[in-house]
């Protein structure tokens, strides 16, 4: 099947392919069969999409020393900007005492299948996880406010301008 979103137009009583659409259904779908519809009028753009990480991407290779020790990978430093900028899960837990609040926390970030932020406070273990960036989770209009907020941190964090911050090699 492509990739491509099949565009149909709803008539009132049933969703009908239109154009090259209705040229594919009729190469690769098979009358009866039962298919979901997804609304993807609020997709963002490959292009924005492909700038968002470009821009994370360089600033990642040209971090200076001391911040390039503290992020291991562009990934590392997307969702650390993203936890920063707010889209993060939160959970909080509370240990019997401080130290097991820490080892708790060193504990979360051990097996975390991904990056996560940890903080102890006395006896209670904060863990923030990235919220995903996947288009099923996040349409257009959020992933340009996550795009905006992280670029404006990043720019704090590596003391650029805004405007070199969204300047990429890669831009399309």
């Amino acid at each position: 099947m492509s990739a491509l979103p099949i565009v149909t137009r709803w008539d009132g009583e049933a969703f009908r392919p239109i154009g090259r659409s209705q040229r594919e259904c009729d190469d690769t779908r098979i009358v009866g069969e039962v298919y979901r519809l997804a609304d993807v009028h609020d997709a963002r753009s490959r292009a924005s999409h492909n700038h968002f990480f470009a821009v994370v991407a360089e600033i990642w290779a040209t971090l200076p020393d001391d911040l390039a020790e503290r992020f291991q990978s562009q990934e590392a430093l997307r969702k650390f900007a993203l936890i920063k900028c707010g889209y993060a899960t939160q959970i909080q837990q509370v240990g019997q005492s401080h130290a097991e609040a820490k080892r708790m926390a060193a504990l979360a970030a051990l097996v975390a299948d991904e990056y996560v932020l940890c903080a102890v406070d006395r006896n209670v273990v904060t863990i923030w996880k990235a919220k995903s960036m996947q288009e099923l989770h996040m349409g257009r209009r959020e992933f340009q406010e996550v795009k905006d907020k992280v670029f404006g941190f990043l720019s704090d964090l590596v003391g650029a301008s805004r405007s070199d911050v969204e300047k990429s090699d890669r831009e399309d």
